[in-house]
């Protein structure tokens, strides 16, 4: 904010130095009101998403509140947890496994984290005002409610509390001296555990069944300049488009492959996920994809964004009895479109909505 506070103060000082007040004071205007445009449409975009949540909510319960007699499947979800190793675990480490990998047991803080906190809290109020008694009667306040939180985080320690960090700390070292490895499913909000050498094994059989390959040099480095030097290149038409400011992370990494079990399938092998963030084209590719969208407006006529939309979707129509639902998959879509063919279908596709040729080129 003080950034862009300073850059502010620059422009209008050299504003005020070509411009007489009249014209100053006629362009000020015009970009409260573009300003105030702006906050309209956004306040409008959200809105309507606001609204379009509200009336999707109020009609799934409608049709929670019709089919509450209708039972349209047998089918069995899988156990919270899927244990594919040998070691054998305890009830209570299985439900800690079964809070998920993001629940955060209570931490009891230390008498030196007060202090440390009660120290940096004091610098804020002394910094805040000029005002004495103001801040005595912060420090005060602040004093009665740190007092408060001491003796009642003492007595927090309680008995479960030690209990539940005795199990966690037995479940940690039997993933540790066993040498595990806790993985969520493909499918489904389970979580699977398994040996890493058997997680291993099942990543590297994918790599040699869809031959990959080991290249002669890492052309990370090589890659990393050559989107430095397209952005330059294309500097103005990015600007013109408001592109991020940063279209390159600072410190970008290497595209991570990891794997998800599929354990719906025979031999529970792995669906492969390559996470491309903080990569040199995540924040590039966030925003083509953005361009892309706005200028085709395409929308899939026969596309299905997830479960919900399909119920919504078979709900309105009258199926038999006995009616089965099919699914076809195709191994390794992503990896097997043809990219030339699609960069000229999405060419293409966007010369028949834009008689902007230069808008085309750079997109393509």
């Amino acid at each position: 904010m003080d950034f862009i506070n300073c850059i502010l103060k620059f422009i209008y000082n050299s504003l005020n130095q070509h411009l007489n007040y009249s014209q100053l004071n006629d362009l000020i205007n015009d970009i409260h009101l573009e300003i105030e445009n702006t906050k309209i449409l956004k306040f409008n975009k959200v809105k309507s998403k606001l609204d379009g949540l509200v009336k999707t909510r109020d009609h799934y319960a409608e049709l929670r509140k019709k089919n509450s007699h209708k039972k349209f499947s047998h089918f069995v979800f899988h156990d919270r947890i899927k244990n594919l190793s040998n070691t054998e675990f305890g009830g209570a480490e299985l439900d800690i496994l079964k809070l998920g990998l993001k629940h955060c047991f209570f931490q009891r803080i230390s008498d030196n984290d007060l202090l440390h906190f009660s120290v940096e809290v004091d610098t804020v109020i002394e910094q805040i005002s000029k005002d004495f008694n103001l801040k005595k009667s912060l420090r005060n306040d602040i004093f009665n409610i740190l007092h408060e939180f001491k003796v009642n985080n003492k007595r927090s320690n309680t008995l479960n509390t030690e209990i539940s960090h005795t199990h966690l700390k037995s479940l940690t070292t039997k993933i540790k001296n066993n040498n595990l490895l806790i993985s969520k499913a493909d499918k489904g909000n389970c979580l699977v555990i398994l040996e890493q050498n058997s997680y291993i094994s099942k990543v590297e059989s994918f790599l040699a069944e869809n031959n990959f390959k080991i290249l002669p040099a890492n052309p990370f480095n090589t890659f990393i300049r050559k989107v430095s030097r397209l952005t330059k290149h294309f500097s103005a038409f990015l600007e013109e488009n408001d592109a991020p400011y940063t279209l390159t992370p600072s410190n970008p990494t290497m595209p991570r492959l990891y794997g998800l079990p599929k354990i719906h399938k025979i031999n529970v092998p792995i669906r492969p996920v390559l996470s491309f963030t903080n990569t040199p084209v995540s924040f590039l590719a966030s925003f083509i994809l953005r361009l892309i969208s706005n200028l085709s407006g395409f929308s899939p006529k026969f596309g299905i964004k997830n479960s919900l939309e399909l119920t919504q979707k078979l709900s309105q129509i009258q199926l038999p009895d006995s009616f089965l639902i099919v699914s076809f998959d195709v191994t390794n879509l992503f990896t097997t479109v043809p990219k030339n063919e699609t960069v000229e279908i999405i060419k293409n596709y966007i010369k028949n909505k834009t008689s902007d040729q230069n808008m085309v080129s750079v997109v393509t």
